[in-house]
């Protein structure tokens, strides 16, 4: 290949570099937006609407080329759209699911699947054997990450394994399509987000949100309609069209397993950031009611083994930091303070959660528990050791609402977001 046809370093450099600010950056918006906006299909979505249109109508005023929409190139983009939808609507779901650790985790793995599936399906060359290492190294991580997680669920494990499977998938069929069809970049980001933005329907009926976003219309209530749902929504979406131009011009540029690589590499860079505290910026601080409610969900919902992030802070007292610009306070408005003092009434509340359990024990490791609607939001789930004897935790999922309901021939008043 001659240099005047072989792409500029600083270019290639310039789309990973850009795709991989805007791929972790994106993660984060992500799990943002989904806990002000609690509807994984419509915002998805949105976010293929916004980058199909924004590619159109930039096109139509001369900003930028793409290559015209055709059926018989839709036919053949078709199976790499849906399995990007799929990898995308799974990646949501996650999020709702499970934290940004258990994402960052099993993200990390895509490297080593994808490296093994491009040489199986695609005949690249397989990876050096000291490349090989490090990408084990990582699972024997994920592995232990898995077997000591507090938080695990089922329902977050299963959207996980379902995630790795739809990613991995994704990132090598893409890079076969790119290599083979010949769109240009715009091209590929119409094409991709038209035809997502056509199966997005079949999922809205297949999982019922179709009815979750019905229901918040016609009631006029909900994250729908409040401004920081607007502004987080409107910012994934933003994001979501930066993310189509540099994630389809650097599958151009790179390998499959190197594209998955600087995905994850700056999403752990910019996690770490996004967790520790600056200098000069505020302490984290999380109400003790939200706590205390999460807590007792995990617990309602059979789980066990709670760990907490941070139960007892930390200091180094004026010693090196983590990182450039990161203060070596971690006290992260602990239950007990940096200095071994409790604080409350954090500490006191977590008390007397911890004693309530406990005293529950007997029932929620003998039965499990039967679950009843009282209505949207509201919930009851009881662990009957008896006919007469139970443990009932009564939820009540709504953010902004409180709700009576009656349990036990007894009315009982639940706050907002409360147990």
């Amino acid at each position: 290949m001659s240099s005047s046809t072989k792409p500029p370093h600083y270019a290639t450099s310039g789309l990973v570099i850009g795709y991989a600010l805007y791929s972790s950056l994106l993660a984060i918006i992500n799990k943002y937006a989904i806990t002000q906006f609690n509807y994984p299909g419509l915002l998805t979505a949105l976010q293929y609407l916004t980058s199909a249109l924004g590619v159109y109508l930039f096109g139509k005023l001369g900003f930028l080329h793409h290559d015209p929409f055709t059926i018989p190139i839709a036919k053949k983009f078709f199976p790499a759209a849906l399995v990007f939808f799929l990898a995308i609507f799974t990646n949501t779901n996650l999020l709702r699911h499970a934290n940004v650790d258990t994402f960052i985790v099993f993200r990390s793995l895509t490297p080593l699947l994808v490296a093994l599936a491009d040489t199986a399906f695609r005949g690249q060359p397989s990876p050096s054997n000291l490349t090989f290492f490090s990408l084990v190294v990582i699972l024997a991580g994920a592995v232990g990450y898995v077997a000591t997680d507090s938080g695990f669920t089922l329902t977050a494990y299963s959207w996980a394994f379902a995630y790795l499977v739809t990613i991995t998938t994704e990132m090598v069929y893409i890079k076969h399509m790119v290599m083979s069809l010949g769109l240009n970049t715009w091209g590929f980001v119409l094409y991709n987000n038209v035809l997502s933005l056509m199966i997005t329907p079949f999922f809205w009926f297949l999982t019922g949100e179709n009815f979750e976003v019905s229901n918040a219309i016609n009631s006029s209530t909900g994250s729908l309609f409040e401004m920081i749902a607007f502004l987080a929504v409107s910012l994934s979406c933003v994001f979501g069209l930066l993310i189509s131009f540099f994630g389809f011009a650097a599958r151009k540029a790179v390998s499959a397993t190197a594209f998955t690589v600087t995905g994850v590499k700056c999403l752990i860079f910019c996690y770490m950031f996004y967790r520790y505290t600056d200098f000069g910026s505020g302490i984290s601080h999380r109400p003790i009611e939200d706590l205390a409610y999460s807590v007792a969900r995990f617990i309602q919902n059979r789980g066990s083994f709670v760990n907490y992030y941070m139960y007892h802070g930390g200091t180094n007292f004026g010693r090196t930091s983590s990182g450039l610009f990161i203060a070596t306070s971690y006290d992260y408005d602990a239950p007990i303070d940096e200095y071994g003092l409790v604080n409350e009434p954090k500490w006191g509340h977590l008390r007397d959660l911890h004693k309530a359990i406990k005293q529950c024990e007997p029932a929620l490791i003998a039965v499990d528990p039967t679950v009843t609607y009282f209505g949207k939001n509201l919930e009851a789930h009881v662990y009957y050791i008896s006919s007469s004897v139970c443990v009932a935790f009564l939820a009540n999922y709504d953010t902004k609402s409180a709700a009576t309901v009656t349990f036990g021939n007894s009315h009982h008043d639940l706050p907002p977001w409360s147990q």
